[in-house]
């Protein structure tokens, strides 16, 4: 995974990913700050979460998503 625009494709766009993130947070996220995490990298407080969702759906996260080198999150399951 090169980017969080691939990302937030691969989990199922931002609509998607907003419900997903209501149902496993509580947190209502707008639609346009998820679009706007496309350009500007998915908040450090929504991370742990979206990390959560990739693991799920088998995923791939981009390098150092969660400020580890590389993949270390998935080298560790």
């Amino acid at each position: 995974m090169q980017s969080h625009a691939e990302l937030i494709e691969a989990l199922g766009g931002g609509t998607v990913l907003m419900g997903a993130l209501k149902q496993i947070t509580g947190w209502d996220v707008p639609r346009d700050n998820i679009y706007a995490w496309k350009r500007n990298g998915i908040a450090w407080k929504y991370r742990p979460a979206v990390a959560r969702l990739a693991a799920e759906k088998g995923v791939e996260l981009p390098a150092q998503f969660l400020g580890l080198p590389g993949n270390a999150l998935q080298a560790a399951e």
